[in-house]
């Protein structure tokens, strides 16, 4: 472009806009699992109990684990450009992979399925994102694919987990509200 005389700020605005893009389509979340993949079981008190417990046990075990600083890590090796700086990167996939395989072996009620199903398809969308972000240092572009898919995926799974408590907190308030006219 420059040896023709065509590099000048529109055209590098239109192939940024153009890479950006394609990024950005390449970058969409797969979805990997579907309703008939889950467990969906009723809407009783029970099983809305026995989920909620069981959400609150992976919660738990892997919340102070430190997922989702996986891209301070990328970032921190690009900055340094020391692709050692991903060794980490296996920890946090494992990690995933078992949170992964934890949401699909659960009862999800009926009413919540829809946000289970998001939250299993982000989980795996982190886990091959993030075992394809190391390309960031041999292929850029298809690392920055990568890069951008584990932020999409990781906004969709803490969204999902957030409409799960939204759920939550108001069925607690509506479960208080009858017990407390009842006790009127």
């Amino acid at each position: 472009l420059r040896q023709s005389g065509n590099l000048n700020e529109d055209t590098i605005s239109e192939l940024s806009s153009g890479i950006m893009e394609n990024i950005d389509k390449r970058a969409a979340e797969k979805a990997y699992y579907y309703f008939s993949d889950l467990k969906i079981v009723g809407t009783s008190t029970t099983s809305i109990e026995i989920y909620r417990d069981e959400m609150m046990q992976i919660a738990d075990e892997y919340g102070q684990s430190g997922l989702g600083d996986e891209l301070l890590a990328i970032a921190g090796a690009i900055d340094e450009k020391n692709p050692d700086k991903l060794n980490g990167l296996p920890g946090g996939i494992y990690s995933y992979r078992k949170i992964l395989n934890e949401i699909l072996a659960a009862e999800v009620p009926e009413n919540l399925a829809a946000n289970h199903l998001v939250m299993a398809n982000a989980c795996r969308n982190i886990v091959e994102s993030l075992g394809l972000a190391e390309k960031i240092f041999s292929d850029p572009v298809a690392g920055l694919v990568e890069v951008t898919r584990y932020r999409n995926a990781t906004n969709s799974f803490i969204a999902a987990v957030g409409r799960v408590e939204v759920y939550y907190a108001n069925r607690d308030k509506i479960n208080e509200s009858e017990t407390a006219s009842q006790n009127q």
